[in-house]
């Protein structure tokens, strides 16, 4: 297996370059895509359609992608049929999370080549608390191995209100931190079962799929596009500097009133109650940037908060969904026209993977993950087609190192 990890700049044709990759390749190939979501799967079935502007490609030929059906059974047979027949396939990471040992072996006999459009949630926290894991390994219902995998001890009575958890331990993708906490990870032999992955992102470094890579020793290798061509070839460090005359920061005292402290605007920050009248500070915060000192319409205006939140933060003034991205949103470009946005959280990794990583010897780098996923939030709007954008940030942190990845530092 060899990992080809695709780090460019937003809107440097990844995407495209894979398409060409696939479409213009052998018979003998047998291809897997990945994207986030459905809308991206319709591009990569068929990116010659005028709607998709690919028409620069130029393609000589084009493969058949097939998606998987829900027809009555799941898509994950549907899935597997596609690869007894060796089809080539589009589906998204929320399906590609249930993959299972018979998945597996079809990969493997097939020799797919897996094209995965920007990096997968491949580690999450259980909800559990430490004294029901504690009690579990106490009364011999759970095993955990010398490399912190959970297995059940069949046979062993246990309260039915943990049914879901056990469900989920016996998929053998639960891992533990080694202090009494619980985690769903992403089982490393799917990936290994491809002959080849290209993983199309930007900021890899800061990504946890990188650090869960690193846990396991999963070697990679970086590339970048080549622009004319529209191939990959040796990794060169993307141009930043171009955006920064594009990108107008707003960092005015009226409007930057809430977010001075390194946490301010994180998920715990809001879920203070503390905090509720500074939360209603800044949601008319956000209303005085969208209607007097930009004065944009609702068509050209995106923001975001925690799901969670968004109700708290949203006035009559932009209650339109349309206006909503959420912060996570990668690989769309459904608000490619907004000009003017509001970015209102501040990100950080969970503490509880964190600590996992820690135990297993890998320091995450907090910024630089806050750094990649603001990147790619604000890279949704009309900037990815190098239209000028408006931004408003009024998290101190995240709009210094925003400002700070603008200026190369």
């Amino acid at each position: 297996m060899k990992i080809k990890v695709v780090d460019d700049s937003m809107g440097s044709f990844k995407s495209s370059s894979a398409m060409k990759m696939i479409h213009e390749s052998d018979e003998s190939k047998n291809w897997v895509v990945i994207t986030p979501y459905l809308d991206e799967i319709r591009i990569f079935k068929d990116p010659t359609k005028p709607e998709f502007k690919r028409g620069f490609l130029n393609l000589k030929k084009t493969r058949k992608l097939s998606e998987p059906k829900n027809l009555g059974w799941g898509k994950l047979k549907s899935l597997k049929e596609l690869m007894v027949s060796k089809s080539d396939i589009a589906t998204t990471h929320a399906l590609f999370k249930y993959a299972d040992e018979e998945l597996v072996s079809l990969i493997k006999a097939n020799d797919y080549t897996l094209v995965l459009d920007e990096v997968m949630d491949v580690i999450q926290p259980i909800r559990i608390k430490k004294v029901d894991i504690d009690k579990f390994i106490e009364d011999g219902i759970i095993n955990i191995d010398e490399f912190g995998v959970v297995s059940v001890n069949e046979g062993v009575t246990y309260y039915k209100r943990y049914e879901d958890v056990i469900t989920t331990i016996r998929t053998g993708r639960v891992v533990s931190t080694g202090e009494s906490f619980l985690l769903w990870c992403f089982p490393i032999d799917v990936l290994e079962a491809f002959k080849d992955i290209y993983i199309l992102t930007y900021l890899f470094e800061g990504s946890l799929m990188k650090a869960y890579m690193d846990t396991f020793g999963i070697e990679y290798r970086y590339y970048s596009v080549d622009k004319k061509t529209y191939t990959f070839k040796d990794y060169e460090e993307p141009n930043i500097s171009k955006y920064k005359d594009k990108i107008t920061i707003v960092d005015t005292k009226n409007v930057n009133s809430v977010g001075d402290s390194r946490t301010d605007l994180s998920f715990s920050w809001y879920g203070n109650i503390k905090h509720d009248k500074l939360i209603g500070v800044l949601r008319n915060n956000i209303y005085n940037y969208y209607r007097n000192i930009v004065r944009c319409k609702s068509k050209d205006f995106m923001w975001t908060t925690f799901k969670d939140y968004k109700g708290d933060l949203q006035s009559n003034g932009y209650r339109s969904l349309k206006t909503f991205c959420p912060h996570n949103a990668r690989a769309v470009n459904t608000y490619a026209d907004r000009t003017v946005l509001a970015y209102t959280v501040n990100r950080f990794i969970n503490p509880t993977l964190v600590k996992w990583f820690k135990f297993k010897g890998i320091d995450v780098d907090q910024d630089l993950y806050a750094t990649s996923e603001f990147v790619q939030w604000v890279f949704r709007s009309a900037i990815r087609n190098d239209k000028p954008i408006t931004l408003y940030c009024p998290s101190r942190r995240m709009r210094e190192l925003f400002i700070n990845w603008l200026e190369c530092k």
